[in-house]
């Protein structure tokens, strides 16, 4: 094998990892938060916005876990807030990665929210998404106390973050129609999903195939097989066998006549999530009436790592579209 075939898979096998959170073996569900008023560590201020670092928004089995807030520092408020939900796997950055990102949208007017959750391979669904309901409930219990306007938040989510913005935007409260009847709506309005997969089961069948063509390049034969197999270990099996649990964790599935703006970004070369992906799911909510963009734009996964001008464009239409949809809607008389 040549060296950079090689470079380039052991590349892939860290994006693949990083790119999914669903395992659904011994399920784990995180409960509600308290509403104790929070611990508030030393903020700091700099360039006209307020960090207030390392917030707990809820402990699991007396693990904390945590989410870094950033806010205006002139201005009454309230402030519309946008989570920032990183990948997963054991390359990516996590909550500190999605730092930045709070900070510029701070700049822009928003209390931006950068949200750690549980998302390692046993951390079985739905973990993931429990943690992010959590984190939304605290926002609403110390809206109060952080500026924020609590009918006004939206979601930015990377790859597997992606995903699970997106079932925050078309399931609301719980992708296993449970709810919150005794506490605050986990519903957001609006969502934004970098290159998150969407339909697992699809996502499956696409990985079967390329290891069946005969012209795939064997890279990304080894890359599909590694991928499905993960897939099936993580789901309990094929989706022949478990279709159901495929469903429960896409947000293809969960498509509602009430499903939030969503804003969706891909790669046109993403070979870990296929565009395809983000296609389907774009077309399915058209067709259900729901607002819905789709910006897809040259490179592969984590494309605006890789290419800082298509970074920025992707920014400004990550701005362009919260900006419609939160920053010029105001709530309350």
């Amino acid at each position: 094998m040549k060296r950079k075939d090689l470079a380039r898979m052991v590349g892939v096998s860290a994006v693949l990892a990083s790119c999914f959170w669903v395992s659904l073996d011994n399920r784990v569900a995180a409960d509600t938060p308290k509403t104790q008023a929070a611990k508030t560590p030393a903020a700091e201020i700099s360039e006209g916005i307020v960090h207030q670092p390392d917030l707990t928004y809820h402990s699991v089995d007396g693990k904390p876990l945590m989410l870094d807030m950033v806010f205006p520092q002139s201005g009454p408020g309230p402030f519309p807030a946008v989570i920032v939900l990183h990948g997963a796997g054991p390359t990516n950055k996590g909550r500190q990665g999605c730092v930045p990102w709070a900070k510029e949208l701070a700049r822009k007017g928003y209390a931006g929210v950068a949200v750690s959750y549980r998302c390692k391979p046993e951390d079985a669904f739905p973990a993931p998404i429990d943690d992010v309901h959590s984190a939304i409930r605290w926002l609403h219990l110390h809206a109060d106390q952080f500026k924020v306007d609590k009918d006004r938040i939206g979601v930015v989510g990377f790859s597997s973050g992606g995903a699970l913005a997106c079932l925050l935007g078309t399931h609301g409260d719980s992708p296993r129609g449970e709810g919150n009847p005794t506490g605050p709506s986990a519903r957001v309005q609006a969502v934004v999903s970098f290159y998150g997969p969407t339909d697992f089961a699809q996502l499956h069948e696409g990985c079967l195939a390329k290891t069946k063509t005969k012209e795939c390049p064997h890279w990304e034969k080894w890359q599909s097989t590694l991928l499905m197999q993960t897939l099936e270990k993580w789901f309990g099996g094929p989706p022949s066998k478990v279709p159901e649990r495929y469903a429960l964790a896409s947000p293809m599935s969960h498509v509602a006549n009430n499903s939030s703006p969503i804003l969706l970004i891909h790669g046109a070369d993403d070979t870990v999530v296929p565009v395809e992906q983000s296609k389907l799911f774009a077309n399915k909510l058209h067709k259900a009436g729901r607002p819905v963009s789709l910006l897809v734009v040259e490179g592969g996964h984590d494309f605006e790592e890789k290419n800082k001008t298509n970074g920025r464009l992707a920014f400004a239409a990550v701005l362009a579209f919260l900006d419609d949809h939160l920053l010029a809607v105001k709530s309350g008389p």
